[in-house]
């Protein structure tokens, strides 16, 4: 295959993959609607699922977000359950963030679209 047909396929596979990324996103957040939270807040808890234990910096790094930002996310699913902040026995300044009961009974629901 000539390197031009090559690219024209790679090409055509990125955009089959960012429509079907598009839709799946789509159905995420129209099925978050069952569970109460923005799609920034929906976006932290996807990442912690990934990174259990995860510090706030780590979190707003893997977002693009401030840690600020990342901060208030955090707090406001604390208070909804979803997440739960855990100190670090190593560095006692640290919080590790996990996924509260409720996050994991709803990562086989509403959350596990995508």
């Amino acid at each position: 295959m000539s390197a031009t047909k090559n690219r024209e396929k790679q090409i055509e596979e990125i955009f089959e993959s960012l429509h079907v990324l598009k839709r799946k996103l789509s159905e995420a957040y129209s099925s978050r609607d069952k569970i109460d939270i923005t799609l920034s807040r929906w976006l932290v808890l996807r990442v912690v699922m990934q990174h259990s234990g995860a510090g706030v910096r780590e979190i707003s790094n893997l977002l693009g977000i401030t840690s600020s930002a990342a901060t208030q996310l955090i707090s406001c699913l604390v208070k909804k359950n979803y997440l739960t902040r855990e100190g670090d026995s190593e560095d006692r300044r640290a919080l590790k963030i996990k996924l509260f009961a409720r996050a994991k009974r709803e990562h086989q629901g509403p959350l596990s679209v995508v």
